[in-house]
Formats: C-alpha cells, structure tokens, sequence
C-alpha cells in the first residue's frame, strides 16, 4: 500500500530524517521490504528520481526448514473407510480424480481414504486449515475435530474452512483426514493458510510426517536361486507357505483394521508399512492359516 508523508526541507538542506515504525503482531512472517520515494513538493524539486529501501525483519519464531515426507494414506473399498485394499505414502493431499480412481482395485466411484501422521508448523502463530472435496470429508488437527462435512457434495460448496488454530514452530501435531467419493467427480485436497498469509495453499510435503515404520521379513528360503518355493522334489526343503500374503491388523479407535501389504518376492521377502506408534498383529494366508 502506498502512503504519503511530508519532509520539510530548510533553505540550503539537502537530508532529511524518516523513521519508520514496525508493528509486532506476535506472528512469523516473511521479510518484508519498504521503498522510500522522494517526490517533488510544492515548493521544491529534487534534482533527479530518488528511491531507497529498507528491510523489515520478523522477530518472531521460524521453524527451520521441514523434512517430511508426507502422509500415511490406506484406501477402502465403500464409502465407511471398512474394507482396507491399498496403502501408501502420499507426498501431500491434492487429487483430482475426476471419474477416475486412485487404484484399480477400489473402482472409481464409493471408495474412500485415510490420511494420518504429523503436520509441522513453521511459524508460531495462527492457522487456518481448509479441505477441498468431492464428495465428504472430515479433519482432526491435534486430537480435535475441527472440520466435519461427512456428506455428498459437489462444486461449487466444496471448499470448507476451519476455525483459526495457534500452533508454535517446529512443533508436530497429530493430524487425520478421512475421505470418502460417492459418485461422479471425485477430488481431495487439505490445504492451510499460514500466519500472516490470506490465501490457502496445499499443505507441503516437508511439514506432513507420515510417522509409519516398514517391516518385513523372511517367508520362505529359495535355496537353489530358482524364484520358486519347492516343496517337493529333490529341492523340497525350501520350506514355508507359496504364494503367501500377510496382513497386518492394528488397533484403530478401538476396532481392529487391516493394513494391506506387498506379497512376497521371488526371494520369499514381504515389506510393508505401518503407523511407527501401533501395535500390529500378522496373519499369514496361502498355507499357514
């Protein structure tokens, strides 16, 4: 914004003195720069166009830069988040599926998603959370629910807004998003608007903390290097169940949700993620029960 001051110039001045003051409003913001453009008066002209610059630094508390690596997003089958069919790290929430789906598996209409880990604040100070989607969506930052729009809805009433929260910097809270797409376009988005900042923007991949831990083991040995488990034969010591598939079953919000993971390798080797702060049970399939 420009504002206009006045300096009285003496016969035979050629300084004057400006001050400026800046007001501290208890939030981080970038640097900002402040030009200084001397115009010509009523009774005075300088003798050519004069403009300096002076820099405005916040005092006020910055996160160094963050390193995460997004959120932990498992995808069911049918709208109510029961039947668990893909897993993933996501870098950041912002799809735009349109008629299309995030996996084959879970089709392209009534599926839905869960997001979980950690968001980072990178300033002290107050922050808006705001969630873009088609069709329902609800948020917990911290332990609390602070957006709930459980419900078919399409464009444009897809852009809803949280209450303003105080965070401080570089401190890690909880943060779960659920999902769900109905029918037709299908969109998600979690976005926030940062102290100091009026418009929303998607919530980066190194303030989300997807908090999982990768586990893996050994199923079977191939002794003889073949990529096949023989259980008869003369190599059929090569013992273990063919074709294995674990899962892995944790406690969430008191019921029991299974996370699904890779099936083995030629080398008998499972690996997959879950939350580093669960408890987790395995079940083996294809022979072992």
């Amino acid at each position: 914004k420009a504002r206009t001051g006045l300096a009285t110039f003496a016969a035979g001045q050629a300084t004057a003195r400006v001050r400026i003051v800046a007001n501290d409003d208890a939030e981080a913001e970038p640097t900002e720069t402040v030009a200084l453009t001397l115009l010509p008066g009523t009774t005075y002209a300088p003798g050519a166009a004069y403009t300096d610059t002076v820099r405005i630094l916040d005092n006020d508390a910055v996160a160094p830069p963050g390193t995460g690596d997004g959120l932990f997003g498992r995808y069911y089958v049918g709208k109510n988040l029961a039947e668990v069919r893909e897993a993933r790290i996501d870098k950041q929430v912002d799809f735009l599926w349109h008629a299309g789906t995030p996996f084959p598996s879970i089709g392209t209409d009534l599926f839905s998603v869960r997001w979980t880990g950690k968001v980072e604040a990178p300033a002290s100070g107050t922050y808006t959370f705001v969630t873009d989607t088609d069709d329902g969506v609800r948020l917990w930052v911290d332990g609390k629910p602070i957006i709930n729009m459980w419900r078919d809805q399409g464009a444009p009433a897809t852009v809803h807004e949280s209450q303003p929260i105080t965070l401080v910097a570089g401190q890690k809270y909880d943060i779960r998003m659920e999902y769900y797409e109905n029918t037709g376009g299908a969109k998600a988005a979690l976005k926030w608007k940062t102290p100091g900042q009026q418009e929303a923007v998607v919530v980066p991949r190194e303030r989300l903390y997807s908090n999982t831990a990768t586990v893996g083991d050994l199923v079977w040995v191939d002794a003889n290097g073949n990529g096949t488990q023989d259980l008869v034969g003369e190599d059929k010591g090569e013992s273990g169940a063919p074709g294995v598939r674990v899962q892995v079953f944790e406690g969430v919000a008191g019921k029991v949700e299974a996370v699904p993971a890779t099936r083995t390798d030629a080398g008998g080797r499972f690996s997959f993620l879950v939350p580093a702060d669960a408890t987790y049970q395995l079940r083996f399939g294809g022979g072992l029960g």
